[in-house]
C-alpha cells in the first residue's frame, strides 16, 4: 500500500513539472505576424517587371532633317543632298553637293595634274567621303531649274525658296552658300564648272550653260552620287 501511494505521488510531480515547462514563454521568440502573406524587402537595384513607359520627346533637333527642309534639298549624315530620287530594289539615289567651293579657277587648272586646284579637287573629302567630281551638264541643268536666283528690273535680288532652303542646310553644317550672282554686282552672274570643266552654268534665272573661256575665272563646286539603302 505504501509503495503504491509513493508511486502515485512521483507520477503527479512529473505531470506538474511537464505542464509548467510547456506554458513557459521564450521572450526572444518573434511575435506572430497578423499578415498571412510573405513580405519581401525593397531592392533598389531590382527593376520592375514589364516595359517602362517612354515619355514623348518634344525637343527640337538642332540640325534640320529631310522633312524640315522645303524643296528637294536634304541633310543626310552631315552631307547636303541636292536631289534624292527613288531607285529599284527599295533604294534611293542622292546627289550630294560639297560644303566648300573654290573661287578664281581657270579651265586649264583642272587639266593639269600638277596644279594645286586639280590636286585639291582630287583629294577633297567630307566626313570620310571621297571621289567628288564636277557636275555633269544634265545635273547642272537640273540645279538651274530648282535652285535659282532672280534679278528684278529694279535691281532687287530674289532667291527661290529651294535655294534659300539649300543654303540654310549648307550653313547649318558650316559650309559656304551656293550663289547665283557675284557679290556687289547685279549684272554679273556667278558661274560654276560643269561637264568635266568644259562648260559652265549659272543659277541666275535666264542664264545659260555655255562653253568655258580660256581667260575667264570660274567657281568650282563638287558633287557626289551615293546610294541609300532603305
Amino acid at each position: 500500500m505504501r509503495n503504491t501511494i509513493t508511486a502515485l505521488l512521483s507520477l503527479l510531480c512529473c505531470m506538474i513539472i511537464t505542464m509548467s515547462s510547456c506554458s513557459k514563454i521564450d521572450p526572444t521568440s518573434p511575435s506572430p505576424s497578423k499578415d498571412s502573406g510573405t513580405s519581401q524587402p525593397f531592392d533598389p537595384d531590382k527593376q520592375p517587371e514589364g516595359k517602362p513607359e517612354t515619355p514623348e520627346d518634344n525637343d527640337t533637333p538642332s540640325t534640320p532633317s529631310a522633312g524640315d527642309i522645303s524643296g528637294d534639298s536634304y541633310i543626310i549624315d552631315s552631307h547636303v543632298a541636292l536631289f534624292v530620287d527613288e531607285a529599284e530594289g527599295n533604294k534611293k539615289i542622292a546627289l550630294l553637293v560639297s560644303l566648300q567651293e573654290r573661287d578664281n579657277v581657270y579651265a586649264a587648272d583642272l587639266k593639269n595634274d600638277d596644279n594645286v586646284v586639280k590636286q585639291e579637287m582630287d583629294a577633297y573629302e567630307e566626313q570620310g567621303l571621297r571621289d567628288w567630281r564636277i557636275p555633269t551638264r544634265e545635273e547642272a541643268e537640273r540645279m538651274r531649274k530648282t535652285y535659282y536666283g532672280t534679278l528684278k528690273t529694279n535691281g532687287d535680288k530674289e532667291k527661290s525658296k529651294e535655294l534659300q532652303a539649300l543654303n540654310a542646310a549648307i550653313k547649318s553644317l558650316g559650309g559656304i552658300e551656293v550663289r547665283a550672282w557675284e557679290i556687289g554686282d547685279n549684272k554679273d552672274s556667278y558661274r560654276y564648272f560643269c561637264e568635266e570643266g568644259t562648260y559652265s552654268f549659272t543659277l541666275l534665272k535666264g542664264g545659260k550653260i555655255s562653253k568655258v573661256g580660256n581667260k575667264t575665272k570660274y567657281h568650282l563646286r563638287l558633287v557626289k552620287t551615293i546610294v541609300i539603302n532603305q
